[in-house]
C-alpha cells in the first residue's frame, strides 16, 4: 500500500501537465496560415486554399466545439472537390454539394480487435495470450465515467470507446501441476474499460486515458480458455492467483519531438495505478510512412481524406518501466494466494520494445507488431510475443 501512495502522489504532481489550452487556429495536412479572428461572420469562417490542398479554420469564441468540428470536416471534404477551382466559403460549398454534416459527424466510429500471443515467436510462457476488443462511437461520451477521463482543450480529434480485455500468464512449464518456486505464477484477468483519446495537432500532443473494472483469478476464465486452445492441457492453472477485484487507471501523454512529411518522433510517459499495475513508463516512439499527422489510428481521424487513401507506416517504440507493483506476479490485494513472488524477487526496472507496421485503406485497418520484454523478476528469461490488430470503421 505504501507503493500505491507514492504512485498516487506522483500522479497528482504530473496531472497539471495534462491540461491543454484553447487554440484559435486548427489545421490538417500542411502548414497553417494564421488569420485574424472574424468579428462578423457566422459558420462561414472556413477557407480552402486549393493549390496547397490545405485549409485553415478559425474558431470564434461563440462557436461551439461540435459546430467547429463540422466546419472542419466540410473544409476537408472541399479540398477534394475544389481542386483546380476557386476557393469557396463553407456556405457556398454546403449549398452546392448538399453535404449532410450532422450524419457525417455522428457516423464516426470503429471496432478494433487486438490479439496477442507468444506462438508468433515460438514460445509458450509468461505473457502467453491476450485479447482486447474496442468499440468507438459517439454515444459513449455520455457515459458517467467520462468525467474521470481528461481530454486536451482545442483537440482536433477527441474520441471515446469501451474495451474488453482478457490477459493470461503462465510459468515456463504450464503442463506441470507442481509449483516451481522462483517461477512466474499462473494468472489471468478479465476487464471492461472506458478510454478516451485526445489529439491536439497544432501543439503536437496526444493524451490517452482509460479506467478499467473487472476480476482476476479463476472467474476470469483464463485457464479454461487456454485449455481449450492447447493440445496439451496446462494443468497448473489449479495454482493460479485467486479471485480478486480489478480497478485500474492509466494515463499517457505524448509530445511530438520531430515531425516532417513521412516521419514522426514522439517522447512520452505512461502511468498506471490500481489493484493490478502500479508503474511509470517513459519512452520514445518513431514511425515512417504515409499517414495523417500525429494520428495513431487513421480510421479514428475525423478528416475524411485519411480514410479514402492508402495509409501505411512502420513503427518502433521503446519504454523503460519503473514497476512498483504487479499483481500478476505478486498476487491481488485482498486474497491469500497459493503461490506468488515477493517484492524482493521483482525487477523494478523493465525494458520493453516493439516494432511493426500498420496499413489503412478506406474503412479497414491492419496492424502487425512484435514485442520484446526484459526479465520481469529474478531468474526470469526475457520474452517476446506477436500482435495482430484488425480495425473496422463505420
Amino acid at each position: 500500500m505504501n507503493a500505491l501512495l507514492k504512485y498516487l502522489l506522483l500522479f497528482l504532481l504530473l496531472f497539471p501537465l495534462l491540461v491543454g489550452k484553447e487554440v484559435d487556429v486548427l489545421h490538417a495536412g500542411g502548414a497553417v496560415k494564421e488569420i485574424s479572428p472574424l468579428q462578423n461572420r457566422s459558420l462561414q469562417s472556413v477557407f480552402v486554399e486549393n493549390k496547397q490542398s490545405i485549409y485553415t479554420a478559425v474558431r470564434k469564441e461563440n462557436v461551439a466545439q461540435d459546430d467547429f468540428r463540422k466546419m472542419e470536416l466540410v473544409a476537408a471534404k472541399s479540398i477534394e472537390s475544389l481542386e483546380g477551382n476557386e476557393a469557396e466559403t463553407l456556405e457556398e460549398f454546403h449549398q452546392s454539394n448538399k453535404l449532410d454534416v450532422d450524419s457525417e459527424i455522428s457516423s464516426v466510429g470503429f471496432i478494433r480487435i487486438v490479439f496477442d500471443n507468444d506462438i508468433f515467436d515460438n514460445t509458450d510462457y509468461y505473457y502467453t495470450n491476450g485479447m482486447r476488443i474496442e468499440i468507438v462511437a459517439d454515444f459513449i461520451k455520455q457515459s458517467p465515467t467520462s468525467r474521470l477521463l481528461p481530454g486536451l482543450k482545442g483537440s482536433v480529434y477527441n474520441y471515446q470507446g469501451f474495451s474488453i480485455v482478457q490477459n493470461m500468464y503462465t510459468p515456463l512449464t504450464p503442463e506441470s501441476t507442481e509449483i516451481n518456486n522462483g517461477d512466474r505464477p499462473f494468472a489471468a484477468y478479465l476487464t471492461v474499460g472506458h478510454f478516451r483519446n485526445s489529439v491536439n495537432v497544432e501543439k503536437g500532443i496526444r493524451l490517452n486515458s482509460e479506467i478499467s473494472f473487472g476480476i482476476m483469478g479463476p472467474a476470469s476464465l483464463g485457464g479454461k480458455l487456454q485449455a481449450g486452445i492447447h493440445d496439451k492441457e496446462p494443468l497448473g492453472w489449479e495454482n493460479q492467483i485467486e479471485n480478486d477485484i480489478v480497478i485500474d487507471y492509466s494515463i499517457e501523454i505524448e509530445k511530438l519531438l520531430f515531425g516532417r512529411k513521412g516521419i514522426e518522433i514522439f517522447g512520452g510517459t505512461k502511468a498506471r495505478i490500481g489493484t493490478v499495475y502500479n508503474s511509470l513508463s517513459p519512452g520514445f516512439s518513431m514511425r515512417v510512412g504515409s499517414f495523417s499527422p500525429i494520428i495513431k489510428n487513421q480510421i479514428a481521424s475525423l478528416t475524411p481524406l485519411s480514410a479514402k487513401k492508402l495509409k501505411y507506416s512502420f513503427f518502433l517504440k521503446t519504454n523503460l518501466s519503473f514497476v512498483l507493483y504487479d499483481a500478476t506476479l505478486q498476487g491481488g490485494l485482498f486474497n491469500f494466494d497459493p503461490y506468488v513472488l515477493n517484492a524482493s524477487q521483482i525487477n523494478h526496472f523493465v525494458i520493453s520494445a516493439s516494432a511493426g507496421l500498420s496499413v489503412y485503406y478506406r474503412n479497414l485497418g491492419l496492424e502487425l507488431g512484435n514485442f520484446y520484454v526484459s526479465p520481469e523478476f529474478k531468474g526470469a528469461y526475457d520474452f517476446r510475443y506477436g500482435r495482430v490488430s484488425l480495425v473496422f470503421g463505420f
